[in-house]
């Protein structure tokens, strides 16, 4: 990220990054993000902490029941167990909190980097989990109390007790949290000052438990000892754990450690930044890739220069705006990966004086490029050209046409000019890309072909279809015929670059729909069957026979790179000063290539 002179009261049109979405979003005016944040905090806690209330009660009135039928407890502990949960409450209260997570908390949106994954339901709910079954065994336990009226008047007040002060911790502490986050520009773990106690109900519940189990000992229940101490201890610690869980739940991450974790992109150990090594010294890839996190398969000769030129309307300026742009994933190449310093090195600003503490922030996917640039001021028209900078490393040069679909395969349709071609799509001479195959007096019916080599083929012999096929030895083996048709959809000739070139109707001959052609274009190029590419493969053309030079997997389009990237380039969320949309605005690219 690239700042200048930076300070956040400064910047009114805020920038939120979503990660593993591949998009980025501004915000509007000051404190956008910031309200957006405590509104995503507040959600967490509410949501999440609806899940131990509900726990914690279901647990008693588990034992409840089972103690009356004079049953084991064991499964009240267990929050898997359909007799911990018949009715599907606790199941009920994660969706909810899931829900309400979903609705609050814009992906990205820096409150949920402390919880790993940025998923504070996975992150935290195995926490609740964890509490509510350990503290039910420890403090409420699994004994069967025979129907003894004494110690079930004992246990279940012991559990409804510790279910007080575990209520009561969450709440209060939650709710203090809530109040400082609502002045608060950063949000992490749960303040010092908002772990709870649970004063009142550990008090009620040390004055309670000897009332309700006179001379009993928790060894005579089922429970921990000494009583009441233990009950009131082991429930404020769960309770506090769990307060703490639902603010910050992350790994801790050590760059260095051998183990890649947390948002860490690479960690070879003590390599870490030594010369040659493709992990930094931060645990980010320094790897150079031609293909998702792969090491370039061949050489990489040289980088894609590309620059992004915005279109704004007259005597209009933005303030802030994304802007993104793809490129063939395996013949260029950004080094790094997601939001690291070292992608952030291949995007340059070219304005000449952008105003001080503008930010910008760039993301790769390793297929997808996505910039944003924010400021307090209005700076960005189209005064001036173009306003980024993007270096790629190049492996495959870019007068390589490649397969749409399977972006593998390279050097289709060499000789057509597809810029053309696409710009007439019915002009035959623009558009041809190879002429092959077997026509047929069928074939030029079809297509309404009456030129070149389909004047004049000769009638194939009787005999010619034999089980539904043109025989072997007909002009045109292995066509589907009948004895009716056989004398034309069995005769055949060579179709030549002359036919197909001589009208439309003679550039359409050959079996589209199946990948046979006898006259190939830019949208049916030849066709290059599995098994066409030995070594040095998988990137390049087509090298084993059958495959024509030229070819694409059936159902390709061939596609010039150039083109690719520049028609892929997209704006969103151009905005003015106070955040507000500027309409008609767009983007153009233009790419060169350099040593």
């Amino acid at each position: 990220m690239r700042k200048q002179g930076l300070h956040p009261r400064r910047v009114r049109v805020a920038m939120v990054v979503a990660l593993g979405t591949s998009a980025l979003a501004l915000a509007g005016p000051a404190r956008a993000d910031t309200q957006a944040s405590v509104a995503c905090r507040g959600a967490i806690a509410k949501g999440l902490s609806g899940i131990p209330k509900a726990g914690f009660k279901l647990n008693d009135k588990c034992h409840k029941g089972q103690d009356k039928l004079a049953l084991d407890t064991g499964g009240c502990n267990d929050v898997a167990n359909s007799l911990f949960d018949p009715t599907g409450s606790y199941v009920g209260a994660k969706t909810k909190s899931a829900k309400l997570i979903a609705k609050k908390c814009i992906p990205g949106d820096p409150v949920l980097n402390n919880y790993d994954g940025m998923d504070p339901e996975t992150a935290v709910e195995p926490v609740i989990d964890d509490s509510v079954e350990g503290n039910s065994a420890a403090v409420v336990g699994n004994q069967n109390q025979g129907g003894d009226k004494a110690k079930i008047k004992c246990i279940e007040a012991i559990g409804k007790l510790r279910t007080g002060i575990q209520k009561e911790i969450v709440k209060n502490s939650t709710k203090c949290q809530g109040n400082l986050d609502k002045s608060a520009s950063t949000f992490g773990a749960l303040d010092a000052s908002c772990v709870d106690p649970g004063a009142k109900s550990v008090a009620k519940a040390t004055m309670r438990i000897p009332v309700f189990c006179g001379s009993l000992t928790g060894a005579d229940v089922g429970s921990c000892d000494p009583l009441p101490t233990c009950v009131t201890d082991a429930a404020v610690a769960s309770a506090q754990g769990i307060a703490k869980a639902i603010y910050q739940k992350a790994t801790p991450i050590t760059c260095g450690d051998g183990i890649v974790n947390g948002t860490e992109q690479c960690d070879h150990g003590a390599s870490n930044g030594t010369p040659g090594d493709t992990c930094s010294a931060q645990c980010e890839s320094l790897a150079e890739t031609c293909g998702p996190g792969t090491v370039a398969g061949g050489t990489i000769t040289g980088h894609r220069i590309v620059k992004v030129t915005l279109d704004v309307p007259a005597g209009k300026q933005l303030a802030g705006v994304r802007v993104g742009f793809d490129y063939p994933q395996l013949e260029a190449s950004i080094t790094g990966t997601g939001l690291s310093s070292v992608v952030q090195s291949a995007f340059q600003v070219l304005i000449p004086a952008p105003p001080t503490g503008f930010l910008s922030l760039a993301q790769d996917t390793d297929t997808e490029v996505g910039f944003i640039i924010s400021s307090s001021e209005e700076f960005l028209d189209s005064a001036g050209g173009a306003f980024l900078q993007v270096t790629l490393n190049e492996c495959t040069p870019l007068s390589k046409n490649i397969c749409n679909r399977n972006q593998q395969v390279t050097g289709c349709c060499p000789t057509t000019d597809i810029v053309a071609c696409n710009a007439a799509p019915d002009d035959q001479v623009a558009c041809f890309c190879g002429a092959n195959g077997i026509v047929s007096q069928t074939d030029c019916t079809t297509a309404g072909c009456t030129d070149g080599v389909c004047v004049g083929i000769p009638d194939a012999p009787a005999g010619s279809c034999v089980s539904g096929k043109c025989s072997p030895g007909s002009p045109n083996p292995g066509k589907a015929c009948t004895t009716a048709n056989e004398t034309h959809t069995c005769s055949g000739v060579a179709v030549d670059e002359a036919t197909c070139k001589t009208n439309h109707a003679c550039s359409r001959l050959g079996d589209q729909t199946n990948g046979t052609y006898g006259c190939a274009s830019i949208f049916n190029p030849p066709n290059a069957p599995n098994g066409s590419f030995g070594n040095p493969g998988p990137v390049g053309p087509p090298n084993i026979p059958p495959a024509l030079p030229g070819s694409c997997p059936t159902n390709n389009t061939c596609v010039d790179q150039t083109q690719l990237t520049a028609a892929s380039c997209t704006v969103s969320q151009p905005v003015d000063k106070n955040g507000q949309a500027v309409a008609g605005v767009s983007c153009s690219v233009t790419i060169t290539e350099a040593p």
